[in-house]
């Protein structure tokens, strides 16, 4: 297989497919390329006897204008998560579940704080120090600062490993929450905070406030979103088929692959960095150099079906997070799924997620699925009063799926885009920037498709049958 076209898409995941569904809506000629032999990455969603089991993400939180889009472009219909369940979370202190205030009276009575923490967090939101200087703090740098050292703990701290599998002092504030960041500078309270942010949303029209913002799945799971994707773009996505080089060429880059070569006039790295960084040490060092430099970590999913008599605590919520001090290898958390989702599990069963890994525990990255499955279960027990053996057990690790956002990131992110913009038809696009859920992604997707549709329509480097099809 020897072809042209417009734009070749390394990676299928998340990213990669909906950027080149976005291209395709625009008529470009694209193709996308991808090494495993299944499209999605981590979404991925099993069924076995009657439960729904995701591999990765869980849900997708909307908050933006785009992914709404991205939807009505698929004929897709997302089911809302329960409402009550989703608000109501846990986190543990002193090995036992803590509910998370919600309001203000929360504040004031909850157990997860003491009361000179209470007292310091209720100061910090009416007024609290904004940043004095340029430095890059950790989450719970500006947490503490901002909240008390009890609020980094055991609001902040969970929260952040929640998201990034990592913890709140590895973490950079300014690149896992740029807009809040930037209203850390201005605001002079939590409330200023805010009033910053959301302003600095609304003028950033890619990424408006959905009409609602709402967590959402599908009636089959997160497969459901990648499976229309691939349909929607038919015999232009090409699996179990790794790259091996990228060269230039005068119609602008030469992609090698197990199929032949494509000759493109842009190409998009929608891959993890490591893997970028190999396909461009070539075309790219310096880029390249950068990319290797992103800390990746592991993450791994242990699903426990169970008996609902087999479990006395009444999972009336989402789930919980554990902070740094709380030990219970291998967990940070657990989502209640068949509690947010009624058809995670069948009838007279629940179904519970174990999060486990990230950068608190590497060495379970190393484990066997069924070694991850007992300390998993032996984990929960006490905490959510196990009466009885898992009538279904599953587990799934990715040793390498999540980037460390730590201090620096942010600028390390600018250094690519600036060695990027030294070579023209030339992107790279992944969770390493930009955000790590499924709503970043897809925002990141469709704004990075508005510059290659214009690059393309105006590039000389494409050949005339090429500029004729734009």
């Amino acid at each position: 297989m020897n072809e042209t076209t417009q734009v070749v898409v390394i990676g299928a995941g998340i990213t990669g497919l909906t950027l080149a569904h976005s291209l395709s809506k625009r008529g470009i000629d694209v193709r996308v390329i991808e090494a495993a032999p299944q499209a999605g990455g981590v979404i991925q969603t099993l069924k076995r006897d009657g439960f729904m089991l995701e591999q990765g993400p869980f849900s997708v939180m909307v908050r933006s204008a785009a992914f709404g889009e991205l939807l009505g472009e698929l004929g897709l219909t997302a089911v809302e998560v329960d409402a009550d369940a989703s608000k109501k979370r846990y986190v543990i202190r002193k090995g036992r579940l803590c509910l998370v205030p919600t309001s203000f009276t929360g504040l004031l009575t909850t157990p997860l704080l003491s009361l000179a923490g209470r007292l310091r967090l209720l100061r910090g939101v009416v007024r609290s120090q904004s940043r004095s200087s340029e430095v890059d703090e950790t989450v719970a740098q500006v947490a503490a600062r901002r909240l008390g050292p009890e609020s980094a703990e055991y609001l902040a701290g969970p929260a952040t490993v929640g998201i990034f599998a990592a913890e709140a002092d590895e973490l950079s504030f300014d690149a896992c929450i740029p807009r809040y960041a930037r209203a850390d500078r201005m605001g002079g309270s939590i409330i200023g905070m805010m009033k910053a942010a959301k302003g600095a949303q609304q003028d950033h029209p890619t990424d408006a406030p959905a009409a609602k913002r709402a967590m959402i799945g599908f009636d089959r799971g997160l497969q459901t979103l990648v499976d229309q994707l691939v349909d929607s773009l038919g015999d232009r996505v090409r699996l179990e088929c790794p790259v091996s080089a990228i060269e230039q060429s005068n119609n602008g880059y030469l992609i090698t692959c197990r199929d032949g070569q494509i000759d493109a006039g842009a190409v998009v790295c929608a891959v993890a960095p490591w893997v970028a960084a190999q396909l461009l040490d070539r075309i790219a060092p310096g880029v390249a150099k950068e990319l290797n430099a992103v800390e990746v970590t592991g993450l791994g999913v242990v699903h426990l079906g169970l008996r609902r008599e087999d479990v006395g605590h009444s999972l009336d919520g989402f789930g919980f997070l554990i902070p740094k001090g709380e030990r219970f290898e291998p967990l940070l958390g657990s989502i209640w799924a068949s509690s947010i989702f009624k058809g995670a599990a069948p009838p007279g069963h629940v179904l519970i997620r174990a999060i486990v890994g990230g950068t608190r525990w590497p060495e379970a990255m190393k484990w066997s699925h069924d070694a991850l499955i007992e300390k998993s279960y032996e984990a929960l027990k006490p905490l959510l009063d196990f009466r009885g053996a898992p009538v279904l057990t599953q587990a799934c690790c990715w040793p390498r799926a999540v980037p460390v956002y730590r201090p620096g990131h942010a600028a390390r992110c600018d250094r690519v885009q600036a060695l990027l913009d030294q070579s023209p038809g030339l992107w790279c696009a992944g969770n390493w920037a930009g955000g790590l859920g499924v709503n970043d992604r897809v925002v990141a997707a469709r704004e990075m498709a508005a510059e290659i549709a214009a690059y393309v329509g105006q590039s000389r480097h494409l050949t005339p049958s090429l500029k004729e099809a734009v």
